[in-house]
């Protein structure tokens, strides 16, 4: 067919001749290294949800556009206490940041580490949640669902060194 035909001449394109930027996005498309055996590896969302606006949101940050954000989802039923995460608020961003994970907790399960983001609660974006009604949720609201994110290739690099050089 004429689709399948234009997949093979994208795949050829991806020679040594490609462009950077699809070298770029092809070596994202590849699967994360493996994780340390103590965190289980997050079961990553379907992509449509890489492309899902938030209300009042125009467009999508650039590293989802580029798929550089993972996300992953958790949900922690009536069962479970704490969670065993704590957050760290960014007043610029309004980003929602896990500080520390509580080995053998909710979260250490789930496979949320340090430097993960909190995109989501409830179905709400963090971004536009009080921190009041965000610790909240977070220490009564059960079942409560979760969204993470956590950055990968080149925006996660790019990210350690800004924090390198901040040091």
């Amino acid at each position: 067919s004429e689709i399948q035909q234009q997949q093979q001449k994208q795949q050829q394109n991806l020679g040594p001749q490609a462009t950077s930027e699809q070298k770029v996005l092809q070596q994202q498309r590849q699967p994360p290294p493996p994780a340390s055996t103590d965190v289980p590896e997050p079961k990553r969302l379907p992509s449509k949800y890489q492309n899902l606006l938030f209300p009042g949101q125009e467009s999508l940050p650039q590293a989802d556009l580029l798929e550089e954000v993972f996300h992953f989802q958790g949900v922690a039923g009536e069962d479970v206490g704490l969670l065993g995460f704590q957050v760290e608020f960014s007043h610029v961003s309004g980003q929602v940041t896990v500080l520390r994970v509580e080995e053998a907790s909710w979260a250490h399960g789930l496979g949320v580490v340090a430097g993960d983001e909190l995109v989501s609660l409830q179905g709400s974006q963090t971004s536009t949640m009080s921190h009041a009604d965000i610790a909240a949720c977070l220490r009564e609201t059960r079942p409560v669902q979760l969204i993470f994110g956590r950055m990968m290739g080149a925006a996660a690099a790019a990210v350690a060194a800004e924090t390198e050089a901040e040091e």
